[in-house]
């Protein structure tokens, strides 16, 4: 198979460099440029002689290769013309110019030469793993001609040195990261490395039967290397540079495909795979815009998501423009944009999975930790939970005691299950529905709650970092650091207001006046709202101080 002029691609580029640094005179240049031809002429030559020697079958198969490595071929030549054309004009741009499509033309070129050899392997057959179809045919030959082991220890060397390679590199790389596939891989390579160890042993020893094993294990182990190394180098793609393992794949693509080291169908595909996943994340966050908030700090970051689509949006569309135009500024600067997108969606999307999660679930009201609804004491602290506030009644609970109606429709503030429990249990002990000696369980029931929650005390003010805050953000964590403050002494004061409702209610069982019962459920009421803007303050400074992390 043909080889490419990598040694000479490297000497003519560097020769290039030192002639515009004034390095070398024009004539050391003239030399390694004719060096450069004969090199092509010599791989043009090789090329054309290997596919003169194919069975018409494969050459019918590898077509389409044969055509794309001649065509770059050409592209080589005029690339050449390009740079003799400085001797001329002495214009230093034709240095650079002619440079870059000798660069170009030979990276595409050894990528078209690998496919051909692929591809003339794999028509070749009888596999579908065009390193085992060689193998196997080296092995056929060493079958018919015992004493023809010069193409087999060739082969065996090369493919020992891949597999030792490809070892020591994955073992470096779990240093970084790990992912199950990496281990398999590894383990597969040194299987492979132990199979071509007995048919080193064969050429050396002239044990058949070591060949016959050697290949039987080849022949077991490349479908396995085969079917790994792509989920490899999946995961492997998805690591780096970014967050998003969605954009880190297309970023990834995109530079193997501009450094020829992709096609562009596969590029193609994973563009189009990435637009899809994009939909997806922009419905999920216009989905959380819709929704209303007061806090200050999500406001901020859902206007930060919108300008970071916005970018992703043009990353995309400048994506599929460069397929247009073939302009590589044009995918660098979409790969820029990309990556500044993801960093602007990092923290919307961390919040809105954070919302998601916390959707339907109980918050402490001592620490401010988001409990599974089915809990009746907070997974974090131990405390008492109320019963969630979604089974509760918001703000058109009333409460009618005799001719006096107590509601709360002007109060934007949520009414817990607990309080509704107890409330309920007023309007019946009015109405004569339950008895006082069952009104008074409820009352010892909200007592029993109070003292598991007082029991537990307030946590200690949240330390944030305000160095890692700037501008608005930095002004808004100083506010809220004063508005924590009164955080605990509201907490003390609400449930001091609920001692207070419970000795009314206590009272009312004594001397049977209803006001009593009307008193101790605007007193509660007053507790809950200092509890609530006590579990709205902790919940606002959490979400700030994971920002400020």
């Amino acid at each position: 198979m043909a080889e490419t002029a990598e040694a000479s691609k490297f000497l003519l580029l560097e020769a290039i460099m030192d002639l515009i640094d004034g390095k070398i005179p024009p004539e050391h240049l003239k030399e390694t440029l004719q060096d450069s031809r004969n090199s092509l002429a010599t791989i043009r030559k090789d090329f054309e002689a290997n596919v003169k020697s194919l069975e018409p079958r494969i050459q019918e198969g590898t077509a389409g290769e044969i055509q794309m490595v001649r065509q770059l071929l050409d592209d080589f030549e005029k690339a050449f013309t390009a740079v003799e054309k400085y001797f001329s004009t002495g214009q230093k741009f034709d240095l650079i110019s002619g440079g870059e499509g000798v660069k170009r033309c030979s990276d595409g070129l050894n990528f078209a030469i690998e496919a051909y050899k692929n591809k003339a392997l794999l028509v070749m057959g009888p596999t579908d793993i065009p390193t085992l179809n060689l193998l196997l045919d080296c092995y056929r030959e060493v079958q018919e001609d015992p004493s023809n082991l010069a193409r087999l220890r060739a082969i065996i060397t090369r493919e020992f040195l891949l597999a030792d390679g490809a070892m020591k590199e994955l073992e470096m790389e779990r240093k970084a990261y790990k992912f199950d596939e990496q281990e398999l891989l590894i383990n597969a390579y040194k299987e492979l490395k132990e199979a071509i160890e007995c048919i080193g042993h064969f050429i050396k020893s002239n044990k058949k039967d070591m060949l016959e094993k050697g290949i039987e294990n080849i022949k077991r182990i490349y479908p396995k290397i085969k079917e790994l190394i792509p989920l490899v180098n999946y995961k492997r793609m998805i690591q780096f540079p970014t967050s998003s393992p969605e954009a880190n794949l297309l970023l990834n693509m995109s530079f193997a495909y501009r450094n020829g080291k992709s096609s562009e169908e596969l590029f193609v595909t994973t563009l189009k795979e990435a637009e899809e996943e994009f939909k997806k994340i922009k419905i999920k966050i216009k989905a959380l815009l819709n929704q209303e908030t007061d806090s200050v700090i999500v406001k901020e970051e859902l206007q930060k998501a919108m300008e970071g689509l916005e970018l992703y949006q043009t990353a995309l569309n400048e994506f599929f423009y460069f397929l247009e135009t073939r302009e590589t500024l044009i995918l660098e600067q979409a790969e820029r944009e990309i990556k500044q997108a993801v960093q602007m969606l990092e923290g919307p999307y961390k919040l809105l999975q954070e919302m998601a999660e916390r959707e339907g679930k109980v918050p402490c009201v001592r620490c401010g930790f988001y409990n599974n609804p089915d809990r009746k004491t907070c997974q974090k602290c131990g405390a008492i939970l109320p019963v969630s506030a979604d089974k509760g009644i918001a703000s058109t609970f009333e409460v009618q005691v005799g001719e006096t109606t107590v509601n709360f429709e002007e109060e934007d503030v949520p009414l817990p299950g607990n309080l509704e429990i107890l409330f309920t249990a007023v309007n019946q002990v009015a109405d004569g529905e339950i008895s006082g000696e069952e009104f008074a369980e409820k009352i010892d029931w909200m007592q029993g709650i109070m003292e598991s929650h007082q029991a537990a005390g307030f946590a200690p003010i949240p330390q944030i970092n305000l160095d890692k805050l700037k501008g608005e953000q930095k002004t808004i964590a100083e506010k809220m650091l004063e508005a924590i403050k009164e955080a605990a002494p509201l907490f003390e004061a609400g449930y001091q207001d609920f001692e207070d409702g419970l000795e009314y209610f206590r009272e009312y069982l004594d001397v049977g006046d209803q006001n009593l019962l009307v008193k101790g459920v605007q007193v509660f009421w007053e507790g809950n709202k200092k509890l609530y803007k006590v579990e709205k303050l902790t919940k606002d400074f959490e979400e700030l101080r994971k920002k400020a992390q």
